[in-house]
């Protein structure tokens, strides 16, 4: 079976959560990035309402410790619903998964994890010829899956299926990052055909002169 803010956010995100480690991520200039990563989890319904909490409780509490913004797919019949956080800073990103991972029931012996993953995403974690998903299965121990349609599941001793995840939530944030930079410069080749421009412009009066 599967199991399951801005710059304010980053002071809550801090806390660890033991076995969960990360680096804050942040831009070339030391500070946080401004776009929003996702990281989209798999949950079964039935678990759900543990999630969730009585009249929200859990949620909302790892909503606060976190820092994170949360998301949960409506019922629709399914199986399974989606949770969605989003935030700009990694180590938000990697307590909020921790903590539903520990309201899941993984606080203690074995348990799983499931991560819905982009099919442009999934190159970041499985590498060439799959090394790199090899290299998070050696290091941590856990026992990760790729199934269909970008499924990811994690699982093992809890401890293992943390670390992996740790590692997991870092790529993903990375990919969609380098992503979110990439799309910021092609919406914006003028401004560097501009500088170029004016370089250009200063050479010929110097040369002029």
């Amino acid at each position: 079976g599967r199991g399951g803010g801005g710059g304010g956010a980053r002071g809550r995100g801090r806390g660890g959560v033991q076995g969960w480690g990360g680096a804050a991520s942040t831009s070339p200039s030391g500070t946080p990035f401004a776009t929003d990563a996702e990281i989209k989890l798999v949950v079964l319904n039935l678990k759900i309402g543990v999630l969730i909490g009585r009249k929200g409780a859990t949620i909302q509490r790892i909503k606060a410790q976190s820092g994170a913004i949360i998301s949960i797919s409506d019922y629709k019949g399914e199986g399974e619903r989606y949770v969605t956080i989003r935030s700009p800073v990694l180590e938000v990103l990697q307590k909020a998964v921790a903590l539903i991972l520990c309201a899941l029931g993984g606080t203690s012996g074995s348990c799983n994890i499931t991560l819905s993953v982009s099919p442009s995403s999934l190159g970041s974690i499985i590498g060439r010829k799959g090394s790199k998903i090899q290299g998070i299965r050696q290091t941590t121990g856990a026992t990760i899956q790729i199934e269909k349609e970008g499924l990811v599941n994690i699982s093992g001793p809890r401890l293992n299926v943390w670390a992996a995840g740790t590692i997991l939530v870092q790529h993903l944030f990375q990919y969609q990052q380098r992503s979110s930079l990439e799309g910021v410069r092609g919406r914006n080749p003028r401004s560097s055909r501009g500088r170029n421009h004016r370089t250009n412009a200063g050479g010929g009066s110097g040369g002029e002169g």
